[in-house]
């Protein structure tokens, strides 16, 4: 059980670093190109709803990132508690899945 948990930990704590860097690395790309933008590119999208929507975005992505990598050493371990017990029964209806 300790073992389970310090796993649990670990890939929490790499999923985070994970999309922190990702998102360190979206918002300095979205930066060196706004910062290229010209007085009527800048005019047109408005300086509030660039802040806006470019914070909103990279937050998303960061988030969804972090989300799938943590939560995927789960689904995963689903996946194979399933088939070892389905393999543990006597009755095999379909050997389908074990592909």
């Amino acid at each position: 059980a300790l073992l389970s948990i310090l796993a649990s930990v670990g890939n929490v704590f790499l999923a985070s670093q994970t999309s922190q860097k990702l998102g360190q690395k979206l918002r300095s790309d979205v930066y060196r190109k706004v910062i290229n933008y010209s007085h009527d590119e800048m005019d047109k999208v408005g300086t509030s709803s660039l802040i806006t929507r470019t914070t909103n975005d990279v937050t998303q992505i960061q988030k969804r990132l972090d989300d799938d990598l943590a939560n995927d050493d789960h689904g995963t371990n689903h996946a194979h508690r399933g088939k070892l017990f389905g393999l543990s029964k006597e009755s095999y209806p379909d050997h389908g899945f074990l592909d």
